[in-house]
């Protein structure tokens, strides 16, 4: 089967258990250049694998190449369980090393006079800002889920979050200060920035 269809297929299945369209978007990229080294689905290009992911190396960071590698392994494997293939070309093929980074994280101080500015802030755009941070601090969210939240995911003082990253819609119980400073947003802030979509923070 040639390896550009197997791919459609493959991300086709992952649709229907419910994987987010991000998430598919993100794995079609990955896969874009698979089926120039692999051009059909074959055990025996193992090599022609490496020798793909070995450039892809010299002109990309070790996570990215972390990120694609990850990615065709997922979809080999499915491949071979779907029996597609006898054997994923990429067994025994170890994942690339990404070098640990650390970034420094606020201080308690620098989080004082953070939260103290964003309160002083009572324009519209400044409560969205200290709602949507205090969001980050208390609930733990990513960016592109609390961008994907709309009016309707609010439950009193949860939050529901419908477009995770695996795919499954969870429940996020918020504390009493992102509470106080979302109710603010999206009875006093919200409506004066004349939001032309259903998104809980708009632009």
């Amino acid at each position: 089967m040639r390896t550009e269809l197997a791919i459609d297929y493959w991300l086709e299945t992952l649709a229907a258990e419910g994987r987010a369209d991000a998430t598919l978007r993100t794995y079609r990229a990955l896969t874009r250049t698979l089926p120039e080294a692999m051009p059909d689905l074959e055990p025996a290009a193992t090599l022609a694998l490496r020798r793909h992911l070995a450039e892809y190396r010299r002109s990309h960071a070790p996570a990215s190449l972390r990120s694609v590698f990850v990615t065709w392994r997922a979809f080999l494997n499915w491949c071979v369980a779907d029996g597609l293939l006898a054997a994923s070309p990429l067994a025994g093929t170890r994942v690339p090393r990404v070098p640990e980074t650390f970034r420094d994280a606020y201080t308690h101080g620098q989080m004082v006079a953070l939260f103290a500015y964003l309160r002083g802030v009572r324009t519209p755009v400044g409560l969205r800002n200290l709602a949507a941070c205090s969001l980050f601090l208390d609930c733990g969210l990513r960016a592109g889920e609390i961008c994907r939240l709309t009016v309707d995911d609010l439950a009193g003082s949860d939050l529901i979050l419908r477009q995770t990253k695996s795919g499954r819609p969870r429940v996020v119980p918020a504390g009493a200060r992102s509470s106080a400073a979302l109710n603010r947003y999206v009875a006093y802030g919200r409506p004066q920035l004349r939001p032309k979509s259903a998104a809980l923070f708009t632009p």
